[in-house]
């Protein structure tokens, strides 16, 4: 599972930066794997201890057709 952008990417580019970024991810086809997607989160993002008082965020865009496992994987996620 690749991760396009963090929320580290916002510190490294400019608004313009991030706009074009975004402009340029390919779409890959195939299966929405949203509930795949939410556990590279869990593994990738959300690993370490969380700061005091800063809520962890994952804002996810999808094409609206996910398959099983999206509800246990996102409570998962939920601290």
């Amino acid at each position: 599972m690749f991760i396009d952008l963090t929320l580290e990417d916002s510190l490294r580019y400019s608004l313009p930066g991030l706009k074009n970024k975004i402009d340029k991810l390919k779409y890959t086809g195939g299966s929405t794997l949203t509930n795949r997607a939410l556990k590279a989160v869990k593994e990738k993002i959300f690993n370490g201890i969380p700061r005091r008082d800063v809520p962890r965020t994952c804002i996810v865009i999808t094409d609206g057709k996910s398959y099983e496992g999206v509800a246990k994987v996102s409570n998962d996620l939920k601290v």
